[in-house]
């Protein structure tokens, strides 16, 4: 899992606060948590604002890598009167579930579904599994006397 670290601006602060620990760098925790508001210098002032509606953080949007299959899909899942659960692959972050034939009820905490209890999902839906511990935790099974049959891709991240 990454760290996020902060690094401190070596201008920002004054030598007698330095000498006290800040002004370096390190992984956020408890002990250095992010800041609770955030100051930002304009190029050509010379005082600091805070960020607020009128003056936004400054942001560039840079895209990301793509999103990539991963092997191990499973076509024609059969789901039926008993629990399902899905044979995820190692390198999967985020799923899709494509309902084919029949309503099914879901969880994705990992609670045992019944015909009754639980998300329903009916033949041509499609569910997001957006994360690892979803994928992980997802349980399914027919919600009435047909049993379904569903088609799931992995990927390595969520869609977006």
């Amino acid at each position: 899992m990454p760290v996020l670290y902060y690094e401190s601006d070596p201008n920002a602060y004054t030598e007698a606060e330095k000498a006290a620990g800040r002004g370096d760098s390190g992984p956020v925790n408890e002990q250095h948590p992010l800041p609770v508001q955030l100051t930002w210098l304009s190029e050509g002032e010379d005082e600091w604002g805070g960020i607020e509606v009128g003056h936004p953080l400054p942001v560039q949007v840079t895209p990301g890598s793509p999103r990539e299959s991963v092997a191990g899909a499973q076509y024609g899942l059969s789901i039926g009167a008993t629990v399902v659960r899905l044979t995820v692959p190692p390198d999967a972050q985020a799923g899709e579930i494509y309902v084919r034939t029949a309503s099914i009820v879901f969880t994705r905490d990992g609670t045992d579904p019944t015909a009754t209890q639980g998300f329903q999902a009916d033949a041509s839906d499609i569910i997001m599994l957006n994360s690892r511990n979803e994928l992980e935790k997802f349980e399914a099974i027919r919600q009435g006397g047909v049993s379904a049959t569903g088609d799931v891709e992995y990927f390595t991240k969520v869609a977006g």
